[in-house]
């Protein structure tokens, strides 16, 4: 039976189909070996020095799907606030939208005669009855994670989602994880540290020519360590995602709505 939230429920699973679609690209993309790496003998420690190298950026069809995958996301969201702001009054108020703030000043913003302040997080909800938007408060990034209210998955949504809609997003190369095997040689010592190999290129985004880890192999070693890397592509460190896998956080910004933000509202309906 349809109820209020379908057309929020139709643009998250919008999302999801452009979360399947992007799997395609960075498949193919990955498949032209756009990253690598080189090996530098460090003069001054003997240690082997790991850089990356970017062969070439993403095709345009990755940032595009991200941003339209966070649009989605986005406008889904606005929708949840849209729907129960209708139901009130047949009519939404101008400016009505999902607030999402860090700052919970700037979410209880008032005017001078104590009225929501334009801008503010509750003057965007005004239209809602006051059950609701405590809740919608609650899911705040500043009221579930106070300590860092910019790593919450709702900010960055919101973040990710004016950047991709200004510019692009930001992305670059990254490690997922690391496999080796032993190109050839001997051990003459039971020193090797073979978890130290496994782990010389820490996973994790980078940009060219960034270090991506060290290894002094043991005394007594003598043997070629050939390290294998899985890559992806990541959203830069600098970017609003701090450098994580694209399609690891993007899943998990639409599975927090789906079954965090979702549930908490849908019991309204």
């Amino acid at each position: 039976m349809a109820d209020i939230l379908d057309d929020s429920r139709f643009q998250f699973d919008a999302a999801e189909e452009k979360l399947q679609a992007l799997n395609g690209p960075i498949d193919s993309f990955l498949k032209g070996d756009p990253y690598s790496f080189v090996v530098n003998i460090d003069p001054a420690t003997g240690e082997h020095v790991f850089k990356a190298r970017i062969r070439k950026s993403p095709p345009p069809i990755i940032p595009k799907t991200i941003a339209d995958a966070l649009q989605d996301m986005r406008t889904g969201l606005d929708y949840i606030a849209f729907a129960f702001a209708e139901r009130e009054s047949g009519t939404a108020p101008t400016g009505t939208e999902f607030p999402i703030f860090f700052d919970p000043g700037q979410f209880r913003a008032t005017d001078k005669s104590g009225k929501p302040g334009r801008g503010s997080g509750f003057y965007k909800i005004r239209g809602i009855n006051g059950a609701i938007q405590a809740v919608i408060e609650g899911l705040q990034p500043f009221s579930e994670r106070p300590n860092d209210p910019k790593g919450h998955p709702l900010w960055m949504i919101h973040d990710l989602n004016i950047i991709a809609k200004h510019r692009k997003p930001l992305l670059t190369g990254a490690v997922a994880n690391v496999g080796f095997g032993i190109v050839s040689g001997y051990i003459s010592s039971a020193t090797m540290n073979w978890g130290g190999a496994a782990a010389a290129i820490k996973p994790g985004a980078f940009h060219d020519n960034a270090e991506l880890g060290r290894m002094q192999l043991a005394p007594g070693t003598h043997m070629q360590v050939k390290l294998i890397p899985t890559y992806d592509v990541a959203f830069d460190k600098a970017s609003p995602a701090r450098g994580e896998m694209a399609r690891d956080t993007l899943r998990l910004l639409l599975d927090h709505i789906r079954s965090h933000v979702l549930p908490k509202l849908e019991v309204f309906v």
